[in-house]
C-alpha cells in the first residue's frame, strides 16, 4: 500500500532523477569510475602476480578482501562466503520500496556474485547512494542547490524507500511524450521486473 509519505518521496525522487538522468551516462563513465576499476585490477594483479585484466573485478574484490582480513588476523583463516544466486539476493530487496543505500547493497551483492552485467550495474547504481551523493556534491559545490550531501535532509532521503519500478515507468512516459530515447528506461523496467519476479517466486516457494 502506497502511503501519502511514500508517494511524496517517490514524487521528489522522480523529479530529482529526471534532472540527473541526462548526466548519467557521462558521469557513470568518468575517469574516477575507470580509475576505481583499474585500481582494483592492479591491486588484484599484485596479489595474484598476474597482469591487470587477468582477473574479474569480483575476483579482485575477493582477493583483496581476503588479503586485508589476513593482515588483520593472521591466526584466523579466511573463509570465502558461499556464492549466492540471483533469486537469493533478489529476495532480500523490494524494488517497490528500496532506499538508495539499499540499492548500493543490492548492486554490490549482484556484482560480487557475477550476476549482473556492467551495463545493468551502472544503470542500477545511478539510483544508489554513492552515485547520488557524488552528483549532489558537484551540484552543491556549483551553487545550484542549497542541499548539502552531508545535511540531515539529504541523508534522510538516502535511507527512505522508493518505488524504482514506478519511477522508471513514469520516466518512460515522459520520454515518450517528449520524443526522447526510451530504450534505457525499457531496459531498466525489464531488469526491475526480473528482480521483482525473482523475489515473488522466492516468497511463494
Amino acid at each position: 500500500m502506497v502511503t501519502a509519505t511514500s508517494a511524496s518521496t517517490n514524487a521528489i525522487y522522480t523529479t530529482y532523477h529526471s534532472a540527473v538522468q541526462k548526466a548519467k551516462a557521462a558521469l557513470a563513465t568518468t575517469e574516477e569510475f575507470a580509475d576505481r576499476s583499474a585500481a582494483k585490477m592492479v591491486q588484484a594483479a599484485k596479489v595474484t602476480g598476474n597482469r591487470p585484466g587477468g582477473a574479474s573485478v569480483a575476483t579482485a574484490q575477493a582477493l583483496i578482501a581476503a588479503q586485508e582480513a589476513g593482515a588483520a588476523s593472521n591466526s584466523q583463516a579466511v573463509t570465502p562466503a558461499a556464492p549466492m544466486t540471483f533469486d537469493e539476493i533478489a529476495a532480500k530487496y523490494d524494488i517497490h520500496n528500496i532506499s538508495p543505500r539499499q540499492v548500493d547493497a543490492l548492486a554490490k551483492a549482484l556484482q560480487e556474485n557475477d550476476l549482473i552485467s556492467t551495463k545493468d550495474f551502472m544503470m542500477l547504481t545511478t539510483h544508489g547512494e554513492e552515485f547520488r551523493t557524488h552528483l549532489q556534491r558537484h551540484v552543491y559545490d556549483a551553487g545550484l542547490t542549497p542541499l548539502s550531501p552531508d545535511s540531515p535532509e539529504f541523508q534522510k532521503i538516502m535511507s527512505e524507500g522508493v518505488d524504482l519500478m514506478s519511477i522508471a515507468q513514469t520516466q518512460l512516459k515522459f520520454a515518450e511524450r517528449a520524443g526522447d530515447p526510451t530504450q534505457g528506461w525499457l531496459d531498466q523496467i525489464a531488469f526491475f521486473e526480473r528482480l521483482d519476479e525473482a523475489r515473488s517466486d522466492r516468497a511463494v516457494g
